[in-house]
């Protein structure tokens, strides 16, 4: 082999290997990405695979060409500064893309070859748009230094309570020990935002707590220092405000506000001493024997009508026999009232009142107005009357059945919950419902009534209830009520076809008025023409006459002259 074909042989594979190099790093070419980010203002660079920026209406972000190539880009979701979508960016160029909202978008860039655009792309750069304002929002309220909500929570004592304390009431007579603590805490988040974040004490808003009315004080001191009608705590987002009785009677309207923002309102009454006792209701009928619960509500109330709570009630009764007197039932609860419980001693009558005391002469003795009442045990001849509450139903309508029971002395009263007069009720008709008792009727009140709700038969009919007494010292007065078709349709119907007869005579008569018209307009135009023509006539003849004076007064003259 000669020297010069050796060298052709070696430029070949040179050749060659260089050519298989360069395919070799086509692909790690196209993989490559070109593009680089630069946020507008900060002269930084950033990850060429995404980058974020603020929403502004100037605000952009600057895509680079960092390498020997031209790309082809095209964006989704924005523009570029200036407007459209799609650029050749020259090798070292760079493009600013608009972020006027917040988003995402996102950059696609394809590399050219020797002129060829690529058919896949060579680069993606995602541009996450963000609200600066949120997201320095988020990050005061994380921090606890952004002012959001505050709460406001009322209790009795010097406490505090995470909810308020409704009915809250005190003695008017001032005092340095708080009746009632107001803790207000104030937050970076919202209500419902878990975890919730209290502010941070530098950045807490200024809390006032202002009382109204003239009764009570406040004070931000549990001590009772500086009471007031007014008190305001800055520089803590967890304030304690104290309330204090001042001497005055009344509701003590409490206003709280944050950062000059009412943002809850509270009240506490103060009473003063007792003035008057109210009854409502007062029973007037006992069984014999028995503790009535509930059978009496008296009410506390002081000279400017404010409830009195905790005064001991004690009874007054002129027959001691009957129903003890000074007998303690209790006290009032926070809303001045107390649910008495009366206890009956023996069958009999007796005036009954109620008092804050037993000694009538001691000062601030205040006592109910009497009532009349009677205890009984419901012995002897027993009537039982049963009643409906109407004589007629529609079917199926709800009616009330009542059973009145009473012996010589008046109604029975209720005994335990329930009293035995009477055994099963039953109906002449099937009741579509039927509640009625067996055995035990429920009386309530003081007028010996048991009252049962059914719903009648769904037909028409007499419906005749039968009670069995459960004793032959009971005497029974059964009660019938009767069920009626509704008839309201077929009385609306006959009523229209009434009216509609009615219209139809009247029309018929008009009719016949019109009809009787027009031949009274024709005879009237019949006489018309008639005489029209007798006029014609008389005229014609009146014209002939006329006719023949002139001709002879023409002859006369003719004679005349002649």
């Amino acid at each position: 082999m000669s020297t010069k074909t050796t060298f052709k042989r070696i430029a070949l594979v040179t050749v060659a290997a260089l050519g298989l190099s360069l395919v070799a790093v086509a692909p790690s070419q196209a993989a490559y990405n070109a593009l680089a980010c630069t946020v507008a203002g900060s002269g930084a660079g950033s990850s060429s695979v995404a980058c974020s920026q603020n929403s502004g209406v100037n605000n952009y972000v600057v895509l680079s060409a960092n390498n020997s190539k031209d790309l082809y880009i095209t964006i989704a979701g924005g523009s570029m500064v200036g407007g459209g979508s799609v650029k050749v960016v020259t090798a070292g160029g760079s493009v600013a893309i608009a972020t006027p909202t917040v988003g995402t978008i996102t950059v696609t860039g394809y590399t050219f070859t020797a002129g060829a655009q690529a058919t896949t792309a060579t680069d993606t750069v995602v541009i996450t748009v963000t609200d600066a304002a949120a997201v320095a929002l988020a990050a005061a309220r994380a921090a606890g230094t952004y002012f959001e909500r505050s709460t406001a929570f009322i209790g009795a004592g010097s406490s505090p309570v995470s909810s308020d304390t409704a009915n809250l009431v005190a003695p008017k007579a001032a005092s340095s020990t708080p009746v009632a603590n107001i803790e207000v805490i104030q937050y970076s988040t919202a209500t419902g935002v878990s975890p919730a974040v209290m502010m941070q004490n530098a950045s807490a808003k200024l809390v006032t707590v202002s009382v109204a009315g003239g009764a009570g004080y406040v004070s931000t001191a549990s001590n009772g220092t500086l009471a007031g009608p007014s008190a305001s705590a800055t520089g803590a987002a967890d304030s304690d405000f104290y309330i204090y009785s001042n001497g005055n009677a009344g509701v003590a309207s409490i206003t709280v506000s944050v950062n000059g923002s009412v943002v809850a309102t509270k009240s506490v009454t103060f009473y003063g001493t007792v003035a008057s006792l109210t009854v409502a209701p007062a029973q007037s009928l006992f069984w014999n024997g028995y503790s009535t619960p509930n059978a009496t509500v008296i009410t506390a109330k002081d000279s400017l009508g404010n409830v009195v709570p905790n005064v001991d009630i004690y009874t007054v009764s002129d027959a001691t026999t009957v129903i003890a007197d000074k007998n303690y039932v209790g006290y009032t609860d926070s809303k001045g009232v107390l649910s008495a419980t009366i206890a009956s001693l023996a069958v009999g009558t007796a005036s009954l009142a109620f008092a804050n005391g037993t000694d009538s002469t001691a000062a601030g003795y205040v006592a109910t107005s009497a009532t009349a009442v009677r205890v009984s045990d419901g012995s002897g001849d027993i009537s039982v009357v049963v009643s409906f509450d109407k004589d007629t139903y529609l079917p199926g309508e709800v009616a009330t059945v009542t059973y009145t029971v009473s012996n010589a002395a008046g109604p029975v009263p209720a005994w335990s919950s329930a009293s035995g007069y009477v055994n099963d009720t039953t109906s002449s008709l099937a009741l579509t419902t039927n509640n009625l008792p067996s055995y035990y009727l429920n009386i309530k009140g003081d007028k010996g009534q048991a009252s049962y709700k059914v719903n009648m038969p769904l037909s028409a009919g007499t419906v005749e209830l039968s009670t069995t007494p459960y004793s032959d010292s009971v005497k029974v007065t059964n009660a019938s009520a009767t069920v009626a078709l509704d008839t309201t349709a077929a009385d609306a119907a006959a009523e229209a076809t009434d009216a509609a007869n009615a219209a139809t005579d009247a029309a018929n008569a008009a009719a016949e008025a019109a009809d009787a018209a027009t031949a009274a307009a024709q005879d009237a135009a019949d006489a018309v023409a008639a005489l029209s023509a007798q006029v014609a006539d008389l005229i014609a003849g009146l014209k002939a006459q006329l006719t023949a004076l002139t001709n002879l007064v023409i002859k006369i003259q003719k004679k005349v002259k002649a």
